[in-house]
């Protein structure tokens, strides 16, 4: 439940959100419009657009103003110097908070990217002017950076093509690191509790609502607002005890596609807020939501699947799906918030702005309506291609993957942090049984959340499957069985290959994989389940499967995509039908 005074605070609150939102409008239109008019650089600080202001080589001095901040890129590195102004939002009007913010911005993005937060340097006032950890005056702070090139960004990665799965994946993994060992609210502080997120969600969704004036669709985002409350209604209590589970940590509370930067080959978060806590302290699932916001609205929803699936991976947070649309509508609208601010500063990009609005509130939209998940279940041996084909499939069907390999090892990690002595062999009876009960869990976290997901283990065994069946028909979800098959020779080939390389999370040896030959149940018609063969010793495995999957679920069909005239596919039955796929 709410909690008390929740209806009382939601009502202080809104009585100041659209005086609030309506100066944010105007200092949002003030600050965007200022790069293009002038840059507003003040004479104190003109010297540091000589190259000899700098402690190390410098070319030329390139000067870049943002609403909140002048940055000066100097050879390698860059110098961000927070301007002194005074917002509804934020306070940067004397030096020492414009240090103490400096710092804060230093503590907080090196835990994300610290190759390219370097220090807080002082700037100095000397006898030729204003320069960099010089001798006089201290006027100024600035945070260092390493300077990078804004091709790398995600935002331009994505728009050139040239952003791919394994990076977001990679990517979602790491992030998962830093949220698991950031810091903790204390335990009796409002923050991420289902209160403090009702309170932030009203005001960010008032605040869209009257910055969309520009473009007269209030209605619009009034409805989707009225869907968010409602969500936000039956999500109270999965809120609090995501809360009471640790899931809220101090993030990076702005992860949109252009605070992402590739450098060394690896995607990095940059530029968290330093300024507020409230927008950085929350639920994990704030972190996540917003890239997956974004991407989705660039028309990429497979690479913030793949983020995601590299998410779920390392932090084992399934039940992060129950919320996660819920903060994606919520993020949405904020993007949809700053496009409708961009077109008040900017009117002569009025129409690019309202186009790129409309991208925001459709990935609201699809977010807080109805939701049609399916439930995958991959079937075959050791080296039978499952885990290779589950991870293609999840990009094109935006399905979440729960891989037994990696389940078994985090439930092992679990034991042994808890003082329980290990299973003798990870695919002992006992082992095996707690693994598939945690795939089960998994997923339904997922179909709770309205997802779609892929449960890559052997289900070799014919109870394990009907409990698999049990589950979909208990959420009203509908099952396919993806049969992997491939020769003995291959499987053997594939199992001491992946030994060999010792890079993979399964652990089965060959020992291992005879005896699930030996053990295995066969698939039956009476078992009831819709079985696609995936005969994964071919290269195009992937390309034969979509087609035949998407039209036994139509919910899993592209944006845009429909079977011809809603019809079935020939040769389809509802219930016991195999399609071979070769």
């Amino acid at each position: 439940m709410l909690q008390p005074g929740y209806r009382l605070r939601v009502a202080q609150a809104d009585r100041h959100i659209c005086e609030w939102a309506v100066a944010l409008q105007l200092v949002h239109a003030r600050a965007i419009m200022a790069p293009r008019a002038r840059s507003g650089f003040p004479d104190r600080l003109a010297g540091l657009l000589r190259a000899s202001a700098y402690p190390h080589p410098v070319g030329r001095v390139k000067l870049v103003t943002t609403h909140l901040s002048w940055v000066l890129v100097a050879g390698e590195w860059a110098y961000k110097i927070k301007r002194p102004v005074h917002f509804p939002f934020v306070d940067f009007g004397s030096v020492e908070q414009r240090r103490h913010f400096c710092e804060e911005e230093l503590r907080i993005n090196q835990r994300f990217a610290p190759g390219l937060y370097q220090r807080v340097a002082r700037v100095s006032l000397g006898p030729d002017g204003a320069r960099i950890d010089g001798e006089g005056a201290v006027i100024d702070h600035a945070v260092v950076m390493r300077a990078f090139e804004q091709r790398e960004v995600l935002a331009e990665r994505v728009i050139a093509g040239a952003a791919t799965g394994v990076e977001l994946a990679t990517f979602g993994a790491a992030l998962a690191r830093l949220h698991g060992a950031a810091p903790r609210p204390e335990p009796h502080s409002p923050v991420g509790t289902s209160t403090a997120v009702a309170v932030a969600m009203s005001r960010n969704s008032a605040e869209c609502l009257v910055a969309t004036r520009v473009f007269g669709n209030q209605a619009e985002v009034a409805l989707l607002a009225g869907e968010q409350r409602k969500a936000l209604g039956r999500m109270v209590d999965r809120l609090d005890a995501r809360r009471a589970a640790g899931r809220v940590r101090e993030g990076h509370g702005d992860l949109h596609m252009g605070n992402v930067v590739r450098q060394g080959g690896a995607l990095l978060a940059f530029d968290a807020l330093e300024f507020d806590a409230d927008f950085r302290w929350g639920d994990v699932a704030q972190d996540v939501g917003f890239l997956c916001a974004d991407l989705r609205a660039a028309g990429r929803a497979d690479l913030a699947q793949a983020f995601l699936n590299g998410y779920l991976q390392v932090s084992g947070d399934f039940g992060l799906l129950q919320v996660l649309e819920l903060y994606v509508a919520d993020r949405a609208l904020v993007r949809a918030k700053v496009m409708a601010l961009l077109a008040i500063g900017s009117p002569t990009a009025h129409a690019l702005h309202e186009a790129q609005q409309q991208k925001h509130l459709q990935v609201a939209r699809e977010a807080l309506g109805p939701r049609r998940p399916a439930c995958l279940m991959m079937h075959g041996p050791s080296g039978s291609g499952k885990s290779w084909l589950a991870a293609q499939l999840a990009g094109p069907v935006h399905a979440a993957v729960v891989r037994s390999d990696i389940e078994r090892r985090r439930l092992a990690q679990f034991a042994a942090r808890n003082g329980h002595p290990a299973t003798q062999a990870s695919y002992a009876p006992d082992a095996v049984r707690a693994t598939y009960a945690r795939l089960r869990d998994c997923a339904k976290d997922a179909l709770l959340g309205g997802q779609c997901v892929i449960l890559d283990a052997t289900h070799s065994q014919r109870a394990e499957r009907a409990r698999v069946a049990e589950l979909c028909r208990t959420q009203g979800v509908p099952l396919v069985l993806i049969d992997c098959q491939a020769p003995d020779h291959v499987l053997t080939q594939r199992v001491a290959a992946r030994l060999g390389a010792q890079r993979d999370a399964s652990e089965a040896t060959l020992d291992v994989l005879q005896r699930q030959l030996a053990s295995s149940e066969p698939l039956s018609p009476d078992e009831g389940l819709q079985v696609l063969v995936a005969r994964t010793d071919s290269p195009d495995a992937c390309r034969r499967v979509l087609p035949q999957l998407r039209e036994l679920l139509p919910q899993l069909q592209p944006p845009g995509g429909q079977h011809p005239g809603g019809q079935q596919p020939d040769g389809w039955q509802p219930g016991g039908a195999t399609r071979d796929c070769a």
